[in-house]
């Protein structure tokens, strides 16, 4: 089983139609079953409604982050980036 996260919903369920294509490619004995939850690291809620909806889980690999684009920095952009891919996960 793969578990997959996505702050929007909409967005996750368009990755996964694009994934499921894929794992279908794969041998049927090698296909993984993929489950889509919605996460948003830095929301309290959220954490606790995918605490309460995910299988056990063996293994966690986080490749996912934000980053503002452009060369505009302020405190609100650096601490929310600081909150999502460092204190969050």
């Amino acid at each position: 089983v793969l578990v997959m996260t996505s702050r929007d919903q909409e967005l996750g369920k368009a990755s996964k139609v694009k994934l499921d294509l894929l794992i279908e490619t794969l041998p049927e004995a090698k296909r993984p079953i993929l489950h889509l939850l919605q996460l948003d690291v830095t929301n309290e809620e959220s954490i606790a409604s995918f605490v309460s909806q995910c299988p056990p889980l063996t293994v966690v690999v986080n490749n996912a982050g934000i980053m503002y684009p452009g060369r505009q920095v302020n405190d609100t952009i650096i601490k929310h980036t600081l909150q999502t891919n460092y204190l969050g996960t």
